[in-house]
């Protein structure tokens, strides 16, 4: 019997690319204690950084808990925002780049995303950027993912949206608090992308639906300047 994939590896120098085959695998719970090891970390720094209880993390860990798929979401985010990398075996390892590419695809590409933001940004706040976004066709794949992330981005006052997109892509999505400018057409190109924190993520509104997120800092701040300029010049 061949053994299914669930990702892969492209590695060169300082970039790292990773390509999500079964995004939502379940992490067991020797990943769990072998992440901890790697960091340092007690259950209770884990409990923590996830915002999970003790007991919870305490339960997984020792199997007595099927945890919710959301939660090994954020257990596993909570990691690899960290520097640790989950690979087939089970097995962890700790990732040594600056720039990292990651793909996401399949159904399940919005949600991850989605939750990744809501993950980066919960504590510190920020602008999340959206340009050249197909708000209807964001909503066919995922609508109640969407909904559930406006409620997640509305009760965090520090995060500020703005939304940049195309006559035909306003679909009446809003934030609260945030602000959204409808570009001229045959003005500046909009590539559908999303920027926060040290984070460019891309979506290909395709089939498979496709999301690219590149994690490191200059890239994100070069994306934002470009944004802005556009911003400002509406």
């Amino acid at each position: 019997m061949v053994k299914k994939q669930k990702e892969e590896y492209i590695s060169e120098k300082n970039i790292t690319l990773v390509r999500d085959l079964n995004p939502l695998q379940t992490l067991a719970p020797e990943q769990i204690k072998a992440a901890r090891a790697l960091l340092g970390w007690s259950q209770a720094d884990l409990a923590k950084k996830s915002g999970y209880s003790l007991p919870a993390i305490n339960n997984i860990e020792r199997g007595i808990a099927s945890a919710r798929t959301d939660t090994i979401l954020d257990i596993q985010q909570t990691f690899e925002m960290n520097g640790v990398q989950f690979i087939d075996g089970p097995g962890v390892r700790v990732e040594n780049v600056f720039f990292r590419i990651k793909v996401l695809e399949g159904a399940s590409a919005l949600l991850q995303l989605l939750r990744n933001i809501v993950h980066v940004m919960d504590k510190e706040g920020g602008e999340l950027l959206l340009c050249g976004v197909d708000e209807n066709k964001l909503l066919q794949i995922g609508k109640s993912e969407v909904v559930a992330f406006q409620q997640k981005i509305t009760t965090n006052p520090n995060i500020h949206v703005k939304t940049l997109c195309y006559p035909k892509q306003d679909a009446g999505i809003t934030f609260v608090g945030g602000e959204k400018r409808v570009a001229n057409t045959k003005g500046m190109p909009l590539i559908p992308s999303i920027i926060y924190k040290d984070r460019l993520s891309y979506l290909f509104f395709e089939t498979p639906f496709r999301i690219t997120i590149i994690t490191h800092e200059q890239t994100a701040k070069t994306a934002e300047a470009q944004f802005d300029f556009i911003w400002n010049n509406l």
